[in-house]
Order: C-alpha cells, then structure tokens, then sequence
C-alpha cells in the first residue's frame, strides 16, 4: 500500500527533553496526543488526517509564511477550543511559562467580544523557558528563532485565525502594525521580558479584516520570512497568502489525497499512520527529486524519522510553535531517559540499550528510537 519507515513505539511516555525532542521534530506529544485510532468516525478521522497532512507539507517541507486557517471559539469554562469539534485548545504551560495560554485566551475572546475587528499578538523569537526547573520537558530546546504573528477575528460565530512567520527582517512590518505594543516591548529589562509582554498583549487594532488586508502598507516588498531555503516572501505576498488562506484556497498539495487514497480509514491503526507520514515524505522528495529534506522550523537539519499521529495540529497550538518555529533541539543522554513508565506508571529513570528501553521498576521493554 504504502513504504514502509522506521517508527518508535510510543509506549514510553518521556517527561523531559525527549518528549520536548519527538515535539520539535515530529509533532507529536506523547503527553498529550491521543491515537486517531480512537475516533470512532471514519469521517472526522480522514479530517482531521487531511489537515496534518497538510500541514506538515506547507510549514514543515515547503517551511511557508503563512498558515492554513483554524476556527476557535471560547466553551462554557472560558477554554479556547476548536471550532466545530470543541476539542480544548492544546498549550503546555513548561512552554514560555505557560503565558502563551493567557494572551491566546486574551485575544481569542477579544476577537470574539468585538466582531469583525482584526486581533493582533506576537510570539517573538527568543527563549522557550523562563526557568531554570529541570524538570522542564524544554529545557533543551533552543530559543525560537523566528516569530509568528497570529491574525484574528471574528464573523459573529466562531473566531479565524492565521499564523504568519516573521524573520527578523520582517519585524519592521510588527513594528509599523503594532506600535505601541512594539515600542513598550523594547523598552522592558531583558530579553524575558521583552518576551512575557509580546506575548500577553493583543492588540485589538479596531479595523475589519478586509480594511487591514488592503491598507497600503509602506515597503510592500520588504521581506516578512525568508525560510529554510533561503525563499523569501515579501509584504505583498504574505498579504496575497493570508487572502487565499482566509478564503480556503490556500493550495494543498495533491500528494495528501495520493497517500490518504492508500488508506483504510475504516480499519487505520496507529502503526498505519506512522507509515502515512512517511510515505508524504517519500513521495514529496520523489516528486522534488530530492535525497533528503531538510525540515523548516524547530524541525529544521533533522533526519525524518516520521512517526506522528496526534488530534489536529492547531495553529494556536504547542505543537505547531514547536514544528515552525525555533532551531534544532540538543540532544539527549542515549543511555537513560526521566519518563513514566506505562506499565507500572512510576516515575523512573529507565535504561536505554540496543533500541530497547527499559523501566527499572518493573522491568518491562518496548522499542525505542528518539
């Protein structure tokens, strides 16, 4: 049906760098994922499969500015979640001190408090911990190397949003775009701080989508991203993309309907969507007539060992600053790994040899490849 590619068991359930490795690399948390092979509709299932696929064509092969677009609304908890599924929006609270939950609440609900008027926020490259805890699951990812602009608003029901990278070269549009917010940045203590407030102030700008997709911004061919190829998009495109992007004609790869046609979406198990992954992988690079990839964000310089199946990769979401944003993460101790056992459900320090790791506990294995 499909090639075959080296998978990991994801029996282990890694608490600290290596979750935070299989996170900036591939995708998936095992924390916090959940096998598709538990959604009981076949529908919903091959959903939710087309959007990652897709994703993981536009921001991690073709390392694109501009994101496809994800609905969000507020429940009854005051939780943003997903819009129709109502699935809770996915943000790890090690990642930036977990501020990022608060300013995405913050503009989601302004967006929503105010229809039809555009919502600005800015995660800005810079560091992914504020603490020195050592028990943080990213501890060892390096700081985010590039920034993404979240754009936002709401028709009345549900809010849109669109995810923009920005290379440093692309601040002068953050800074022509949110003034005020750009400026008081600049002037806290250090590079944390400068951080914690980006990133816990939306700016509701007071302007409907159209009015600020159109405005005729200075220096329409000032460079916004320039990504791992060295492909630069410059004002007016990122513009043009957000446009397409908004209207549901963001282009998809015809390669995510080949490898899902493969499928038997009835009778899938987790070991077939590892195998998915790796088959948009192998037939992107035939198709490119390319040996390798080298993947973009946080992904970027790593071997594909694609072994992801996770709930939808929200572009608000953990997962998706992990997979577009950042460098290469530092690599790990191969001989011991901190995790909770599956069997057992201990906190161990479990043992890593010849592909196996195993609990101390209670001596149970599973394969294992990080």
């Amino acid at each position: 049906m499909y090639p075959s590619v080296r998978t990991e068991s994801i029996s282990f359930n890694p608490s600290l760098a290596c979750q935070a490795n299989r996170l900036a690399t591939r995708g998936y948390n095992p924390a916090e994922a959940q096998s598709l092979g538990l959604i009981k509709s076949s529908e919903i299932r091959k959903k939710i499969l087309e959007t990652n696929l897709a994703t993981m064509v536009n921001h991690v092969f073709e390392d694109s500015v501009v994101s496809f677009t994800n609905h969000y609304q507020v429940n009854n908890k005051g939780e943003v979640v997903s819009y129709p599924n109502h699935e809770v929006l996915s943000i790890d609270p090690d990642e930036r001190g977990g501020l990022n939950a608060f300013g995405i609440s913050s503009a989601v609900s302004g967006a929503l408090e105010n229809p039809h008027q555009v919502v600005l926020l800015y995660s800005p490259p810079g560091p992914v911990v504020f603490d020195n805890n050592p028990n943080n699951k990213f501890k060892e990812i390096k700081p985010y190397t590039d920034g993404q602009l979240y754009m936002m608003f709401s028709d009345g029901k549900k809010v849109n949003n669109v995810a923009i990278s920005i290379s440093e070269e692309g601040e002068s549009w953050i800074r022509d775009i949110m003034p005020n917010e750009y400026h008081t940045t600049s002037l806290q203590k250090d590079e944390i701080a400068r951080v914690k407030y980006c990133i816990t102030h939306p700016l509701l700008t007071g302007r409907s989508i159209d009015d600020f997709l159109n405005s005729r911004w200075n220096a329409q061919d000032r460079i916004i991203f320039r990504n791992k190829n060295h492909t630069k998009f410059s004002l007016v495109q990122t513009l043009s993309l957000i446009h397409q992007s908004l209207a549901g004609q963001l282009e998809q790869s015809h390669l995510v309907v080949q490898v899902l046609n493969d499928v038997d979406i009835e009778h899938i198990t987790t070991q077939d969507i590892d195998h998915l992954y790796g088959a948009l992988a192998q037939e992107y690079m035939k198709e490119n007539k390319l040996e390798k990839i080298v993947l973009g964000g946080s992904c970027g310089g790593t071997e594909i060992k694609l072994d992801i199946f996770s709930p939808k990769l929200e572009n608000l979401s953990t997962k998706f600053r992990m997979m577009t944003q950042g460098e290469n993460i530092v690599k790990t101790s191969k001989d011991t790994l901190d995790c909770t056992c599956p069997f057992c459900n201990k906190k161990v320090v479990a043992k890593i040899a010849q592909g196996t790791i195993t609990c101390p506990k209670c001596g149970e294995s599973s394969p294992y490849a990080c």
